[in-house]
């Protein structure tokens, strides 16, 4: 079957599902209805609140997406998710997508396409529309939060079909809040086969290996489910082996077979689980079968998938994973260079995870752990303790930014040459080694240790070599030099500053042509500043306390 024919399939049997969704069995109370506006639009959503909730207890959120051609309300029907929110005291929500009318060049006039969400790929008129369903996702919370006073470390999104890609999206792009998602019926689109996310996500799949609308196997839209667990576990950092097992048979006459493969151990507590349901089609697991079993195949009734997914979402929030991660950071090892660079990883990693958190005496606490840890990288530097720079020296001490001599000095007042000032910046700024790039300089040979720091900073556009096609690394770099290469990471909006009320120095008339502009800019973003008589002193080499100063403002801001 070629796509178009594939998404002809999709777009009719989930039209035929959105019509079938009459009734179901939910909680003890109706669905409860409301809207807010989102970029312009009005935004729609069904949820259930549990019998007895206290305003004043904060409660889990689950966010329930529904599939193409069907809305919150069919989600209910399909998931049964009220009945379990009922009896574990969460909250569910049901988002509807934003529906939109008529065509676009290249886009098949299909049924039910105009009730999908934007996924993130060229296949859909919300996706040509710019429907921001991350940020209205991100808004949804919010609102929960305001009216139900939810537990902001214990947000989850799961989704069927269509609604399981964008649960898959939300996860790379909102990893900062929420703790897991699930998908059912449907791997990853391609489109996000090289995303980075910026914090582990624990994931649960289920999915029918004989689904005839989303097939198991992936194309030219899908990853093959398989190769969707073996993403997450990637990105959650899950380095051990997969281990399978085959559930118990427990609903007499049902053929299907369900087969988890669980792949733990990931960064703070992440996991990835895949039920793949062997004889299973593109049904919610012990839901209704919405239609006949030739069209979308066959519904399990061996686990209903709302129990299941909401008992390992139970195990995971952000709270769990910052202190995992703390933890993580607490035990690294400092015996080599390699161990120091890990445990500033796992450091830098867990100090983001509890910025993740809600303010609170538990946040206070993690991160007065992270700050005992960071005490750990920073060197004696025995001739800095009266010195003027001595805090910001420390600080990039710390984040392995700068360093001292083998002799346990830092030298403060000593010059910088210009290959040790870019190998800072660069490390400041986290650019990627480029040694490549700086071979090209006829010196490069004479520079060996900063290469990859110099081609990282050609390669940003922050620096170049001489007219005699040389770079020069030994020689001092002067503070005109600097004011100059800042101006250019700000130009190029390499980290956010501010900007500030500039001065006119007195030696202005001194500064040469080529770096005048430079000094105001850099000087007018805080970085650079001048010394107590109002002068600049644009010719002056600088001094590693200075570089550390500056460096200091750079990285205030990040």
């Amino acid at each position: 079957m070629n796509l178009l024919k594939r998404c002809i399939s999709v777009f009719a049997v989930m039209l035929a599902v959105a019509l079938v969704w009459v009734n179901s069995a939910e909680g003890t109370q109706p669905l409860r209805t409301s809207s807010l506006e989102h970029g312009n639009r009005v935004r729609t959503f069904s949820y259930y609140v549990p019998t007895g909730h206290d305003i004043r207890t904060e409660a889990p959120l689950v966010i329930s997406l529904h599939g193409l051609g069907s809305s919150g309300a069919g989600q209910a029907v399909l998931t049964g998710a009220a009945a379990v929110a009922e009896q574990n005291g969460f909250i569910v929500a049901f988002p509807n997508c934003f529906p939109l009318t008529g065509t676009h060049p290249n886009l098949p006039a299909l049924p039910g396409a105009n009730l999908q969400w934007n996924i993130g790929i060229d296949m859909s008129l919300q996706y040509r529309a710019g429907v921001d369903d991350v940020g209205f996702i991100s808004e949804l919370i919010d609102y929960f939060a305001e009216k139900y006073n939810i537990d902001l470390t214990r947000v989850y999104v799961k989704g069927m079909s269509n609604g399981a890609m964008l649960a898959y999206r939300l996860a790379i792009e909102l990893s900062d809040r929420i703790a897991a998602v699930a998908g059912v019926t449907a791997p990853m689109t391609v489109n996000f086969a090289e995303a980075k996310p910026q914090r582990p996500v624990s994931v649960i799949i289920m999915m029918g290996d004989q689904d005839p609308v989303v097939p198991y196997a992936g194309g030219r839209v899908f990853l093959h489910t398989e190769a969707t667990a073996a993403f997450w576990a990637a990105a959650n950092g899950i380095a051990t082996v997969p281990q399978s097992v085959y559930l118990p048979l427990t609903a007499a006459g049902d053929p299907t077979l369900i087969r988890r493969t669980s792949y733990t151990g990931g960064l703070g507590g992440a996991e990835v689980i895949l039920y793949t349901i062997i004889g299973g089609g593109h049904t919610w697991p012990d839901g209704p079968q919405y239609a006949p079993i030739a069209a979308i195949g066959r519904v399990s009734r061996h686990i209903n998938g709302s129990r299941v997914i909401w008992e390992h979402f139970a195990e995971h929030s952000l709270g769990r994973r910052a202190a995992i991660m703390v933890e993580a950071a607490e035990a690294a090892p400092f015996a080599t260079q390699e161990a120091i660079r890990t445990a500033r990883a796992r450091h830098k990693a867990a100090l983001a995870a509890v910025e993740d958190l809600p303010d609170g005496e538990g946040k206070k606490a993690l991160i007065a752990r992270l700050r005992a840890v960071e005490t750990r990288f920073l060197p004696a530097l025995a001739d800095i303790a009266d010195h003027w720079g001595r805090s910001s020296i420390k600080m990039l001490a710390g984040k392995g930014i700068v360093s001292g001599y083998p002799d346990g000095k830092f030298r403060p007042e000593a010059g910088i040459t210009r290959a040790e000032f870019v190998a800072m910046l660069t490390r400041a700024l986290e650019l990627a080694a480029k040694p490549e790039t700086a071979a090209r300089f006829k010196d490069a040979a004479g520079f060996g240790w900063a290469k990859g720091a110099i081609g990282a900073a050609v390669d940003a556009g922050l620096v170049a070599g001489m007219p005699d096609g040389k770079f020069t690394p030994a020689r001092q770099i002067t503070r005109a030099e600097i004011a100059a290469i800042l101006a250019r990471v700000v130009e190029r909006r390499l980290v956010p500053v501010p900007t500030v009320k500039g001065v006119e120095f007195a030696d202005a008339g001194v500064i040469p042509a080529w770096a005048a502009a430079a000094v105001r800019k850099a000087n007018t973003a805080g970085l650079v500043r001048g010394f107590p008589d109002g002068t600049f002193r644009p010719g002056r080499s600088v001094t590693r306390a200075e570089t550390a100063a500056m460096l200091h403002r750079l990285v205030a801001e990040r």
